[in-house]
């Protein structure tokens, strides 16, 4: 898929879990230093309707649409925390990745 997560979409990252998208919005130049950068605000996915699991909004920040349809974050260099919670990202790049394994069950109205 060569797009940027979308509201609804299924999404799951190589460091932190399985979450619903709830919002997309721009980062600030200012802030991430370039322009391009997305962050998204989650929930983590519950398909089961389990009450015990967390409903608290999360925060994935700085992300990109890179070559091959990748939405590839920050980069940690290897022996850091980063590296490690990441599981040294694809192929050892030490990136976070997002992956879109379902789209929103329902499409734009417009």
């Amino acid at each position: 898929m060569n797009r940027l997560p979308q509201i609804g979409d299924v999404i799951k990252t190589n460091c932190s879990g399985t979450y619903v998208v709830k919002l997309v919005r721009t980062c600030s130049v200012e802030h991430y230093g370039r322009d391009g950068l997305v962050s998204f605000v989650v929930v983590p996915y519950n398909p089961e309707n389990n009450p015990h699991y967390s409903k608290d909004d999360c925060y994935l920040n700085g992300y990109e649409l890179v070559d091959g349809g990748l939405i590839r974050g920050a980069q940690s260099a290897p022996g850091t925390t980063g590296y490690s919670s990441n599981g040294g990202g694809k192929n050892g790049d030490g990136y976070d990745y997002i992956d879109i394994i379902q789209t929103a069950a329902q499409g734009s109205l417009f």
